[in-house]
């Protein structure tokens, strides 16, 4: 059996912090390889600041371009594509019946699991993988999760956003190339975001 991880998000904008989170979940589980899954309008987030669905695709593929056993998904941006996790993960499942599924999220995410549509299928169908940011403990001890440490980047997407915003460098935050794409299409220039 081929065991896949399923890293889905916003990526809006991809980050050191999620490409070594996918790394961690690997090696911790075994992974054959990890599928990025952007999602086209995240239920559980503002959409306002939201880059569109094209430009965070291609800054994903020049951030996985040098990045071992990954590869990108489109499934929940296709026209009637699945909007919430547990939907994806049960197509995937059913396209690819020889693979165990292991879905990574963040800490910070496992935490408001109990908030997504089918939380307890979720957790009960598929393998979960849970990776700390620094300061942040695992919230839940469930033996269903997996639970990695040793995640060192405290990076978030709003605080890059916000760094753009301002002007300010984002340099180490971000692969060079997602870096240069931010700045060739303009991106995060004019955000509400607070502060």
């Amino acid at each position: 059996m081929t065991r896949i991880g399923v890293f889905g998000g916003s990526f809006n904008p991809v980050h050191w912090g999620h490409l070594h989170l996918a790394l961690l979940a690997r090696e911790a589980a075994g992974l054959d390889r990890v599928l990025f899954v952007p999602a086209a309008t995240p239920p559980h987030k503002e959409p306002g600041a939201l880059a569109p669905a094209e430009h965070r695709w291609a800054m994903l593929e020049r951030a996985l371009a040098t990045e071992p056993q990954t590869e990108l998904c489109n499934l929940e941006l296709t026209s009637g594509g699945p909007r919430y996790t547990i939907d994806t993960l049960d197509r995937l499942s059913k396209d690819h019946p020889d693979t165990t599924l292991h879905f990574i999220l963040g800490a910070d995410s496992l935490a408001e699991l109990t908030t997504w549509k089918d939380p307890e299928r979720l957790v009960n169908t598929y393998h979960i993988i849970a990776v700390n940011r620094p300061g942040e403990a695992i919230a839940a001890k469930d033996t269903r999760v997996l639970e990695v440490t040793g995640n060192p980047f405290a990076i978030s997407s709003s605080a890059i956003r916000r760094r753009v915003a301002s002007g300010l460098s984002i340099r180490h935050l971000v692969p060079p190339p997602v870096a240069a794409y931010i700045e060739e299409r303009d991106l995060y220039r004019n955000t509400s975001e607070p502060k």
